[in-house]
């Protein structure tokens, strides 16, 4: 009579393999996860600056000049020119509501801490950080 003894456990290599293959998937699936932080910073920082421009446009409409800082597009505003936005939003690269205005096109980020920058001849608006001149 034969006897048919059953596996009771795995090989050493059959777990070297299974571990190899768990490392390699988690290997490409961690740096898309690091991309994902990266991609939504960037959608934060292109809707605040689409609604910072649009809301220096409403101020041109309504006053017709870009004279305004950002800060004075606020509620707050003690020039009483707002309410065009609630806030200056953060920039979410560099955590700062800080403004500075430019007499330019800036070509990288300004040395000043603030997160945004404007010209007040043109009304446009700028990320002050590496990536929002990419």
């Amino acid at each position: 009579m034969k006897c048919c003894f059953g596996r009771g456990a795995f090989s050493l290599i059959e777990i070297l393999i299974v571990v190899a293959l768990i490392a390699i998937l988690a290997a490409t699936i961690i740096p898309q996860f690091a991309d994902s932080t990266t991609d939504a910073k960037t959608s934060t920082m292109n809707s605040d600056l689409h609604s910072l421009h649009s809301n220096r446009q409403m101020y041109k409409a309504h006053h017709g000049d870009y004279t305004a800082t950002l800060k004075d597009l606020t509620v707050a505003s003690p020039a009483g020119y707002g309410p065009y936005i609630d806030a200056v939003p953060e920039n979410p690269f560099n955590g700062s509501a800080g403004e500075a205005a430019v007499a330019s096109v800036p070509t990288g980020p300004n040395g000043s801490e603030g997160g945004w920058l404007y010209t007040k001849a043109t009304g446009q608006v700028w990320a002050n950080c590496a990536e929002g001149f990419q």
